[in-house]
């Protein structure tokens, strides 16, 4: 044991020499198993069911004891670690009433973390949901933002806000502000999104900010911050709306960029030397050209509606 801690201590691991007085059924088995968890959640490895299963069994024999309450959060953090979500919820509701607030709200932060790292889509939200109100507020910001993320990812964004709402917002937090920012957005509260993205200049942010800045009806801007990011068809969707439209859209712009150029281009007034026939001619030209750039506009990929077989299918099927 005392090579083991020695180990620990200059950052070796010490897995093996645990092992063995764990092996050993000793009075020192169960520290030993303590320590052996311990060091591998710290260094986020995988707890085998065997090892969980160990913990538990020395948890039952020493149960009402020190020891025993130390092996119980032990077994908690092993099952959570070893991704039996299910099992650590449940171990933690028996313990809670035997360990102090403290102790069970670090115990909750501990199970939560593994739960949103690695738990799948349908677990993690089970789990969650289930949470207390005053379990989460105590998450701690850097889970708490985890937790939002992947909430927000999960199209959540209702208790996206409502999670971030309990995150103070000085200092600021990158993390906290493209959440919220995408919260916002995904809640149609474009000033809010706006506000939220203040002090943040680059491109993940820039994105957002020219999304609400659309969403609030500021298309110039929105199109023009489109047109920065290299996004051309975001900015011509953005310029269609614009009162200043074609605006900063440019000619080589797809699908919108010849229009653009159309109806960017001054025709002046009819020269007096050209004659009725030279004018007509030009005006034909003009024409000509407007219809083409309108063709193309039209026939643009990025502006078809692309079909769903599956429905042409069942429409043939009915014919």
């Amino acid at each position: 044991m005392v090579q083991a801690a020695l180990a620990i201590k200059t950052g070796t691991p010490a897995d093996d020499k645990l092992e063995k007085v764990i092996d050993g059924n000793t009075e020192e088995s169960p520290a030993a198993l303590i320590a052996l968890v311990e060091t591998k959640v710290a260094r986020d490895k995988p707890i085998s069911y065997e090892t969980t299963t160990l913990v538990e069994a020395y948890a039952q024999e020493l149960r009402g004891t020190d020891m025993g309450n130390r092996l119980l959060q032990t077994q908690i953090i092993a099952l959570s670690q070893a991704a039996q979500f299910d099992e650590a919820f449940d171990a933690l509701g028996i313990l809670a009433p035997a360990i102090s607030t403290q102790q069970s709200r670090n115990l909750h932060r501990t199970v939560v973390e593994q739960l949103t790292k690695n738990a799948n889509d349908v677990v993690f939200l089970d789990h969650f949901f289930r949470q207390d109100t005053e379990v989460v507020a105590s998450l701690g910001t850097s889970l708490k933002l985890a937790v939002a993320e992947r909430l927000m990812d999960l199209g959540f964004v209702t208790e996206v806000q409502g999670l971030l709402d309990t995150v103070p917002d000085r200092p600021l937090h990158r993390a906290r502000q493209l959440t919220s920012a995408r919260a916002a957005i995904g809640l149609r509260q474009p000033y809010r999104a706006q506000a939220a993205l203040v002090g943040l200049d680059d491109p993940e942010a820039s994105m957002l900010l020219a999304q609400a800045k659309e969403m609030a009806g500021s298309y110039t801007e929105a199109a023009q911050i489109f047109m920065d990011l290299d996004a051309p068809e975001r900015a011509a969707e953005a310029a269609w709306l614009s009162e200043d439209w074609p605006g900063p859209i440019r000619p080589g712009s797809p699908a919108f960029g010849a229009i653009a150029a159309r109806v960017g281009t001054d025709i002046g007034d009819p020269s007096p030397a050209e004659g009725p026939l030279g004018r007509a001619d030009s005006a034909l030209k003009e024409s000509r050209a407007l219809r083409e750039a309108l063709k193309d506009l039209l026939t643009a990929p990025a502006l078809q509606i692309t079909e769903d077989p599956d429905a042409i299918s069942d429409v043939g099927d009915g014919i």
